[in-house]
């Protein structure tokens, strides 16, 4: 029943009031693809930063081991 705000949006001021909560699991799949996304999202903004004078190679991926199960 707690109170929170003044929180801004695009659509003005709101107070919100939290009624429940709950824990819940992340799945791995869940959880890479937000590592993904993040990622994604900061190499972009590296790449607008520097105007495009990053340079990714991929040659690093030979160097990483594989594992069979």
């Amino acid at each position: 029943g707690a109170f929170v705000g003044p929180v801004q949006t695009d659509f003005g001021y709101h107070i919100i009031q939290v009624r429940g909560r709950e824990d819940r699991e992340v799945t791995q799949s869940q959880l890479d693809s937000a590592k993904n996304n993040e990622f994604s999202q900061w190499l972009t903004d590296q790449r607008d930063a520097e105007q495009d004078n990053i340079q990714i190679y991929d040659i690093w991926t030979q160097y990483v081991p594989t594992f069979t199960q």
